[in-house]
């Protein structure tokens, strides 16, 4: 858990720990708005400061080539992306991360490779009532 102090630039954990941040710097959320922005053709490659690990970090997004994803019983087409880091084992969590290949670019499916093993995260499709 952070509390951000946008004013002075920093974030301080639940631990007490504080953090300076640098202008620019993107949160986990903040970052899937961004990426909406990028030139996501293949093997094109971007970067963004991002805070990883309680430490500011450049992220670097690698567009993929266009996939077709199911979530549920739905197919969509996807565009595949490689987020690395500026650290020595760059990929050591091996992120990944499939967007809609459409004006939204919606989040649709994120992996990575975690310390207590593979973890995988798709959007949910939820029918809602005709209104």
């Amino acid at each position: 858990t952070l509390t951000v102090n946008q004013d002075r630039g920093n974030a301080t954990t639940d631990k007490g720990q504080r953090i300076e941040i640098p202008v620019g710097t993107h949160d986990y959320l903040s970052f899937f708005y961004v990426v909406r922005t990028f030139n996501l053709l293949p093997a094109k490659r971007s970067a963004i400061p991002m805070l990883v690990d309680g430490k500011p970090k450049t992220m670097f997004i690698t567009a993929g080539k266009r996939e077709t994803i199911e979530l549920g019983e739905k197919k969509l087409s996807a565009i595949a992306l490689s987020l690395t880091t500026d650290d020595p084992q760059s990929d050591k969590y091996q992120f990944r991360v499939w967007i809609s290949d459409d004006r939204r670019r919606l989040p649709l499916r994120m992996t990575c490779q975690t310390e207590l093993g593979p973890l995988k995260a798709d959007l949910a499709i939820v029918p809602t009532a005709p209104q």
